[in-house]
């Protein structure tokens, strides 16, 4: 299958919403819009150009970051371009622009961050852990090893 990636900059215009499906994996979506800014030197002012709104999907971990996101946030979106199909309250089918997201984070055009990793085992730690995800070791030898 063809994948067109993407990588887009513009502001959350909706709330994120977030849920479990039934096979109990986490998904958020939330709306964006991409618009052109530009400096008319006639008008000498800068003026808006085109819009663009998209629908933007988080998976699993991503889903749950994108719980931080708010209205207005200005963002840098990269995943895969896809047409999202729906059927609207007349009942006409319509389709728009959608973006699978694999990486969402704040402009730092716009924002400043502070950076929270998480914490990753390291491959002395999952060395001691067996197929149960239990440690196969002691807790004191866990301990040490960390």
């Amino acid at each position: 299958m063809f994948e067109t990636p993407i990588t887009v900059t513009g502001r959350v215009v909706t709330d994120v919403a977030t849920r479990v499906t039934a096979a109990g994996d986490k998904v958020a979506n939330f709306r964006i819009l991409c618009q052109e800014r530009r400096y008319d030197r006639e008008q000498e002012t800068w003026v808006d150009g085109d819009r663009l709104y998209m629908r933007v999907t988080g998976w699993r971990k991503l889903a749950e970051g994108l719980g931080a996101l708010e209205k207005g946030d200005q963002v840098v979106v990269s995943g895969r371009l896809k047409v999202h199909e729906y059927t609207a309250a007349d009942g006409t089918l319509r389709a728009g622009p959608e973006i699978d997201a694999r990486a969402v984070g704040p402009d730092l055009a716009w924002h400043t961050v502070i950076v929270n990793r998480r914490a990753w085992a390291s491959a002395d730690q999952l060395a001691l852990v067996g197929p149960t995800g239990q440690p196969e070791t002691p807790e004191e030898e866990v301990a040490d090893a960390a």
